[in-house]
Order: C-alpha cells, then structure tokens, then sequence
C-alpha cells in the first residue's frame, strides 16, 4: 500500500501548496479529482477523512462534505418538499415517466441544484477551505461530476477535491458511457492505483 501513501501524500503536497501558493494546478482551478477503484470507496473515505484532519490539524481549513447529502437536499428543493415526503413524491414522479424522461429531467435540473446546495454549505467555511466531495457514486446516473465542476467555476475559490469511484476519469462507476461525452476538462486528476 506504499503507492496509495505515495498518492495520498502527493495529494497533500499539492493542496498544502495551493493555499501556501507555492503550487499552482492545472488552469489555475483548483478543482482535484481523485479517482479510485469503486470497491475500495470505505478505504478511500477512512483515507481522506485522515487527509482532511491533518490538513485542519497544519493550520488548512478543510472539510468533508457528501455528496449523498447535498442530492438529498437538490431533490428536495426540486420537489419542495423535506425528506419525509420526498420518497412518495419521487414515486409518483417516476411512475408518471419512462426512464429516458426522469433522467433527462434530473440531468437538466439537478446540477444547478446541487451547486446552489455546494455553494450554501461552502459559505459557512473560511475563504480559502479545501473542499473534500465524497460520495460522488451517489450522483450516478443522474449528474456528473463534470456538469457540477463546470458550474461551480467561478463561483467559488475554495479548493474542491471529488473523491471519484471508477477505474478512469470520465468512467464512474466502471461505466464507460457515463461521463465521457462531456468531459470536464480544466483542474487535474490523480489515480488511488
């Protein structure tokens, strides 16, 4: 597991870097995807969970934030409804529709959504935070990550790193349609293997 340290240390380096600005990324976005092998997500969280504490522990403001949680909140906005209620609204929503419908409309909609859920979570932080986006599976197939990226460009100058499930960028999950088509080409990608 020495190369997955190496990686995590990599990681570490660079962020330090960016709020020390010693290290410039790709673009000057400071957007890091860190993309790791689906079926090591509770190894890649407890990792970057410790990532996170030493960061705040050196004096680097950062965070977690799931992404499960803030699609719960999108979905909620959209239906305007809380929690409680959201389950029966998304099944008569879904039983009104074929599946091509529901995941255009979610595709369409969501997105900004979820950014304006990123964005109200990012303000309660310290300017520069690092960002850490766990969960992203959750999103699947309905958002990808590069729609979420694309938005917050601009928008924010936190550092965002999306922990990513999928044995290559663009192909979350190991399914190979999902985000290859729109790429979200600007900040940069580090591989857990």
């Amino acid at each position: 597991m020495s190369s997955d340290s190496d990686k995590l240390e990599i990681i570490y380096e660079r962020l330090t870097g960016v709020f020390q600005n010693t290290y410039r990324p790709l673009d000057g976005i400071p957007f890091f995807r860190f993309v790791y092998p689906p079926e090591e997500e509770k190894l890649a969280l407890t990792e970057f969970r410790l990532l996170v504490q030493r960061l705040a522990v050196n004096g680097y403001p950062s965070v977690t934030v799931s992404l499960f949680d803030i699609f719960k909140a999108a979905l909620c906005n959209l239906f305007n409804s809380t929690e409680e209620e959201l389950l029966p609204k998304l099944k008569e929503y879904e039983q009104d529709r074929s599946r091509e419908e529901l995941l255009s409309a979610f595709s369409e909609y969501l997105p900004e959504e979820i950014v304006k859920e990123l964005l109200a979570v990012f303000s309660r932080h310290p300017v520069p935070s690092c960002m850490v986006l766990t969960r992203a599976g959750a999103l699947f197939p309905f958002v990808r990550v590069s729609s979420i990226f694309s938005r917050l460009e601009g928008k924010t100058v936190h550092i965002i790193v999306v922990l990513y499930p999928g044995d290559q960028e663009g192909a979350m999950l190991r399914e190979r349609s999902f985000d290859l088509a729109a790429g979200y080409y600007r900040g940069e990608v580090l591989y857990w293997r």
